[in-house]
């Protein structure tokens, strides 16, 4: 499967304004380095939090595809793509 996402893209984040749902991308922090934020799709959703996973299989195994994560880590969902030009749209 090709990632919906690749390095170099440019997102617009929205706020959660609701709890994340199986399928959908997430922005949050990432639990091995703080300060960094990654884009991952949620794969379950718990009472706890979320556990989510990548679409690209070299990220695969990253300590955030192990675990719960809470949700006071994520931040929101990527809404639009707005560069590179050529990639612009909603990303699914």
């Amino acid at each position: 499967m090709e990632p919906v996402l690749r390095d170099g893209d440019w997102l617009v984040v929205a706020a959660l304004r609701r709890p994340p749902r199986a399928g959908e991308l997430v922005v949050l922090d990432d639990p091995l380095a703080p300060g960094r934020l990654l884009v991952k799709r949620v794969r379950d959703v718990t009472t706890s939090g979320v556990r989510v996973g990548s679409d690209a299989s070299e990220h695969a195994g990253h300590l955030a595809e192990r675990g719960v994560i809470p949700l006071s880590l994520v931040h929101g969902r990527p809404v639009l793509r707005y560069a590179p030009l050529a990639r612009v749209g909603i990303p699914r």
